[in-house]
């Protein structure tokens, strides 16, 4: 539930700890990764062709979090996104 308030994809559930001794902030990197087919049909006055090309498209969103766990809190210091065409 923090998590997911601290800007967490709530999709995803984390647990996460750390020793006692440790230092009192962390900083935690999550990266989603999402790979685009494309899909062609055509008509050639006979019957319907179709293909398939896989991973025409990718995109990386990266989160940047610190994790404060003196006062357990979840803070979301940064993102970036991107994209690339390695079919096109």
């Amino acid at each position: 539930p923090l998590l997911a308030r601290g800007n967490f994809n709530p999709e995803f559930i984390s647990v996460l700890s750390h020793k006692q001794n440790d230092t009192k902030k962390s900083k935690i990197k999550v990266t989603y990764q999402r790979e685009m087919d494309r899909y062609t049909n055509q008509w050639n006055r006979l019957h319907w062709i179709g293909n398939n090309y896989k991973n025409q498209n990718t995109v990386t969103f990266t989160s940047t979090y610190e994790v404060d766990w003196q006062n357990h809190t979840v803070k979301l210091i940064g993102t970036d996104s991107k994209e690339t065409n390695p079919g096109v």
